[in-house]
């Protein structure tokens, strides 16, 4: 057995000691590994609002794409990918919570005019901002 001696105490360094290292590297090795794994951190639950409410059924069914994904690796990005083409979108925030849940905040534009057009064929409304 070993001896660490201070100025005042001496202290025993059980063999073991030399061991710690390595079981740290182990142990930070099972946690990644635990927090990585698709079966505990997969996004099971996607919630979305906008600043009027809950989000309308067409946003919803975009981000069901990503259900299961591994919440860790998930990059926000994609989200903002998948709503990029739509004109109502300002922002978007993404939010996750661990274990397993995404949280999306899409902030939609606040239009100043709404014009409606009405036709035989088809009508429409187009939003001035």
């Amino acid at each position: 057995m070993k001896y660490f001696n201070t100025k005042y105490l001496t202290f025993r360094v059980p063999a073991l000691a030399k061991l710690s290292p390595f079981l740290l590297l182990i142990l930070a090795a099972g946690i990644l590994a635990f927090l990585f794994s698709g079966d505990v951190t997969s996004i099971a639950h996607i919630s979305c609002k906008t600043q009027y409410g809950p989000c309308q059924n067409s946003e919803e069914e975009k981000l069901k794409n990503f259900l299961g994904k591994p919440l860790f690796l998930f990059d926000s990005g994609k989200v903002n990918q998948v709503f990029e083409q739509d004109f109502r979108v300002e922002q978007i925030f993404v939010h996750k919570i661990f274990p397993n849940k995404l949280s999306v905040f899409l902030e939609l534009r606040k239009p100043l005019v709404a014009l409606a057009i009405t036709d035989m064929l088809e009508s429409g409304f187009f939003l001035i901002d």
